[in-house]
């Protein structure tokens, strides 16, 4: 009697279901792997294709706080965090994932994004996330969960692996502020902030976030936010100019090893990129991670991915940065 309890017991606690959950054990596994601290999951909710409505991914959350989302067909986590609330905090169900920084829930026809609250269509959101539409297309992953949990144990086992990593931070925190809508002039803005070339007797952050999108316009578009920040430092007498390029996880080290914040442009979006890791995992497979400012007020969303030989190339959704020299 009492063993049938304790079997029944097992079998219904919530603990014991996600250490069943392989999908669980592999985010447990790869955080723990790649930021060296152990996280518990406790929750989660499926998350559906823009396109389909089928389910592609799980937003799962952590005991201490943080969330990670990992596309659950495909065995590969996209981002996380260790301290923010999941993006789909509050949220029951019918909730849709583009890719990174693309949250939204379904209203009606549209779509509604879960933390500017911003709404668009559907035909304009599949178009805005047609490049991590396609990536998911063509990036199928060979190794089965269980392969992968085996890989990343070796990996911890293994010191001379370990060891190898590669890591860097600026050395001070960026601004939080921002404005809903204008995650271009808020990122110009962030990254000004911190390189001490805001023009003199500027006016409250959100105000001068305002004023900026006047020289770079509201959105993501790569030209005017270059061109943007190079003329508000021209018309303020500042030193610098600012240049852009495709992504490139060098150029992301190249700055941040010296004190440069650089904006990262992702499908429909621009955040700011405050630090890097590079872990390997063997060597064939290495998790490459980009430590953000959301343009939401945040500082600690990390965008992940690999590159192996299933993937052999960063995502194509990862577009571009505007940096200052």
């Amino acid at each position: 009697m009492l063993l049938s309890l304790a079997i029944i017991f097992l079998i219904a606690s919530p603990s014991s279901n996600a250490y069943m959950d392989p999908n669980s054990q592999y985010v447990e596994s790869y955080i723990s792997f790649n930021e060296k601290i152990n996280v518990n999951t406790t929750a989660h909710i499926k998350l559906r294709d823009i396109n389909t409505s089928q389910t592609i991914a799980t937003c799962y959350t952590f005991s201490t706080g943080g969330y990670a989302i990992v596309d659950t067909p495909n065995n590969r986590i996209y981002e996380y965090s260790l301290t923010n609330s999941s993006p789909y905090f509050g949220q029951k169900g019918n909730c849709y994932y583009g890719g990174p920084f693309n949250y939204f829930i379904k209203s009606g026809s549209n779509f509604i994004h879960t933390l500017d609250h911003s709404e668009v269509s559907e035909s304009e959101l599949i178009k805005k996330v047609a490049k991590f539409t396609q990536y998911r297309a063509s990036s199928k992953n060979s190794k089965s969960i269980s392969e992968k949990l085996k890989e990343l144990d070796s990996a911890k086992k293994s010191f001379s692996i370990t060891s190898s990593a590669s890591q860097r931070d600026l050395y001070g925190s960026l601004s939080t502020a921002w404005v809903s809508s204008y995650c271009g002039p808020t990122s110009a803005y962030i990254v000004l902030e911190y390189m001490g070339k805001l023009r003199a007797n500027h006016s409250d952050p959100e105000g001068e976030i305002i004023y900026i999108s006047g020289f770079t316009g509201k959105g993501v578009n790569l030209d005017s936010l270059r061109n943007g920040i190079t003329n508000y430092l021209s018309t303020h007498s500042l030193s610098g100019t600012a240049y852009s390029c495709s992504y490139s996880f060098n150029t992301v080290k190249s700055k941040i090893n010296v004190n440069t914040p650089i904006t990262l442009g992702t499908d429909g979006h621009v955040q700011t990129i405050h630090g890097y890791r590079l872990e390997t995992i063997s060597v064939n497979n290495k998790i490459y991670t980009l430590y953000t400012n959301d343009s939401w007020g945040s500082n600690d969303v990390a965008i992940t991915y690999e590159i192996n030989p299933d993937t052999p190339y960063p995502p194509s959704y990862l577009n571009d940065h505007v940096y200052i020299d």
